[in-house]
């Protein structure tokens, strides 16, 4: 799975959404409907790291990682092999108006959510 923590901007309140990477075709979510303070939030990602260790001996990643940072998601898109998020991963703040910052999206990111076990390749993805 992809666990994307959103917080607020005084990073007080933390929501968590989960992407289920198995299914190379279609795209599921899950909405965690609970609202995280700092330390509840911090203590599921040390959970999670913690679960997802492999033992000793066996190859592979161990635990979590941070995948990349970002100020928000555009949105999902389906291509041949499958789902990418797309993340902003730069911004600039172009105006206020009425109290409120706009910002001018700067770089994106995507990310190709299915795992690579269930990858379906295909010669014109690219």
């Amino acid at each position: 799975r992809y666990f994307l923590v959103g917080s607020n901007h005084a990073e007080t309140k933390y929501r968590v959404l989960k992407i289920d990477r198995t299914e190379p075709k279609d795209l599921v979510i899950i909405d965690d409907r609970h609202v995280y303070t700092q330390q509840e939030v911090r203590e599921l990602l040390g959970r999670l790291d913690l679960g997802n260790r492999t033992k000793m001996g066996q190859k592979g990643s161990s635990g979590l990682f941070r995948a990349v940072s970002a100020f928000g998601v555009v949105g999902f898109v389906r291509f041949l092999e499958g789902y990418y998020i797309v993340l902003i991963t730069k911004r600039r703040k172009m105006a206020d108006i009425g109290g409120h910052a706009i910002y001018k999206i700067e770089d994106t990111n995507m990310i190709y959510i299915p795992n690579d076990s269930v990858r379906i390749s295909h010669p014109d993805e690219t």
